[in-house]
């Protein structure tokens, strides 16, 4: 990756002095899990964006907490073996797209998203913007809608 496309956290991460402290604090944002455990979960993945949702999934693991997922992930080509034991071990509804466009008709066609669904969308930025806004637009409350996005992708 190149210096100038660098997010600010991984710039001041490679301009870090050999021996320079850093202070590092728990994690914030608003991309965490519904306090609610049985709130269904759908989880939209475009690329890169199933970082996020590893992280997740990694935890719920951690802490044995069970939760009602659906996995929907667009890739280029299928990339999922580094994280096949993860998905294996927590066991949950996954659907991917192999080079297919992000879309709300691919989105609507494969999960079930009810009135109490939460939805989490991670990916490149104008991709999460535009499914968020369609999703929206069709008829979901933005409070049901969660984006984490990359810049640079």
């Amino acid at each position: 990756m190149s210096r100038n496309k660098s997010s600010s956290f991984k710039q001041r991460l490679l301009d870090l002095k050999i021996g320079e402290q850093v202070d590092i604090s728990s994690a914030m944002g608003d991309f965490v899990l519904p306090k609610d455990p049985t709130l269904p979960l759908v989880f939209i993945a475009v690329g890169v964006g199933f970082t996020p949702f590893a992280s997740i999934i990694s935890d719920l693991i951690h802490r044995d907490e069970r939760r009602a997922i659906q996995l929907l992930r667009f890739e280029r080509e299928s990339k999922l073996a580094p994280f096949k034991q993860l998905c294996d071990t927590y066991s949950f509804e996954s659907y991917t797209i192999i080079g297919g466009t992000a879309s709300i008709q691919e989105v609507q066609k494969r999960v079930d998203i009810g009135p109490n669904t939460r939805i989490f969308i991670a990916g490149p930025e104008k991709i999460v913007e535009r499914l968020s806004k369609d999703l929206i637009s069709n008829g979901l409350d933005d409070s049901q809608v969660v984006t984490d996005f990359f810049h640079g992708y």
